[in-house]
């Protein structure tokens, strides 16, 4: 692998308009978070310097729009290349090296609206590419990613989910669960 270390900085509405922006943190009222990258110097872990970039900006798409035909802030819109998402929170590397994020917001409140549910989304660290893999029922949070030796199976968990799943009977209580993806083809998750 690359040595790459990257860090969800989840979001920071508490942080409100007061608070100094720097380059860590550059949107005052950040609804939506981001994901830094850093390098140590060498690739060498026991370094002790290291650089570091804001990997992107979680958030609307550029050039998007409220419901009122508005233009959408600033501190909403994001630098996704590809399918947008808000709160970034659980993130692991696959063996190929592929970036798996998972979300944590509350898909009622406005500002979530365009995003949907929480989802997973795999990026390419290279290219930054985003691509929504699976999207959760509402209210829940997925976390937790596992896989097999062989890339062919992964494990994701459902949290708190808000109806009735996994029944989706509208009368089941909602219970967290592991859910297992397999590809029909047999083939490994992501590639």
């Amino acid at each position: 692998g690359t040595r790459e270390v990257y860090v969800a900085l989840t979001n920071n509405d508490g942080r409100g308009d007061k608070q100094p922006t720097d380059a860590a943190n550059p949107r005052p009222h950040n609804l939506h978070g981001q994901i830094l990258r850093f390098n140590e110097q060498g690739s060498d872990p026991t370094a002790t310097a290291f650089t570091w970039e804001l990997f992107l900006l979680a958030g609307e798409a550029r050039g998007a729009r409220t419901a009122g035909g508005e233009p959408m802030p600033a501190n909403l819109t994001g630098t996704v290349n590809g399918d947008i998402f808000s709160s970034p929170d659980g993130l692991a590397f696959d063996a190929a090296g592929r970036l798996w994020i998972q979300t944590d917001y509350d898909d009622e409140e406005a500002p979530m609206q365009g995003m949907g549910c929480n989802m997973m989304l795999c990026a390419d660290p290279a290219t930054r590419e985003v691509r929504r893999f699976m999207v959760g029922p509402r209210g829940c949070e997925i976390t937790g990613l596992a896989w097999s030796p062989d890339g062919k199976a992964m494990w994701a968990n459902i949290q708190h989910p808000s109806l009735s799943y996994p029944a989706s009977d509208g009368r089941s209580r909602p219970r967290s669960t592991t859910v297992l993806v397999t590809r029909l083809d047999g083939g490994v998750i992501g590639s």
